[in-house]
């Protein structure tokens, strides 16, 4: 079939459709939580359509029990220290969030 890439294109979709349904993560200021990363797929990514460019990966995680999204963009430093960490086998992480809205920095405890 020659139409093979549209198939595969709308079930990717699907599975976009049904990760973003999920909550998203919510990080209290400067309180450690222990996640654990869903590092079987590669993360997907969301960019605006807003004329900022804004780009964030899906990171599908488990927090307390529940599967949620964390929301993060790849150009934050802290995306590589995730992905160096994941690269090591380990995906269960303890995290702290300081500072809020532009001043966001993430801690990896």
């Amino acid at each position: 079939m020659t139409n093979e890439w549209i198939q595969k294109e709308l079930d990717e979709q699907l599975t976009r459709e049904e990760i973003v349904k999920l909550p998203s993560l919510k990080f209290e200021e400067n309180k450690p939580i222990v996640l654990i990363i869903d590092c079987e797929n590669k993360f997907e990514t969301w960019k605006s359509k807003d004329g900022k460019n804004t780009i964030k990966k899906i990171i599908p995680v488990i927090d307390n029990g529940e599967q949620k999204i964390w929301w993060l963009n790849p150009q934050n430093p802290t995306y590589k220290e995730l992905l160096t960490i994941l690269a090591t086998g380990k995906n269960e992480i303890k995290i702290m969030q300081t500072g809020n809205r532009e001043n966001t920095k993430y801690v990896l405890l």
